[in-house]
């Protein structure tokens, strides 16, 4: 299911949120069977990061976030 059209509606502090939780979802999906992920999460994360992408916002530590949308 694609879930583009949601995340287009999400606010960037929401997108953040979302990115930060798929991602805890993901480590724990690796200590709980090391070497296989979840698809469903793996696509999340990477639509999610996407959308970040589209917005153009830098997710690098130390840099600012800026988004042009």
């Amino acid at each position: 299911m694609d879930h583009t059209d949601d995340l287009a509606r999400l606010t960037l502090a929401q997108l953040y949120t979302l990115h930060g939780i798929v991602l805890r979802r993901l480590d724990q999906s690796r200590r709980d069977a090391p070497g296989a992920l979840d698809p469903g999460l793996l696509a999340r994360e990477q639509q999610v990061r996407r959308e970040l992408d589209r917005r153009e916002v830098s997710v690098a530590p130390g840099r600012p976030a800026i988004c042009t949308v």
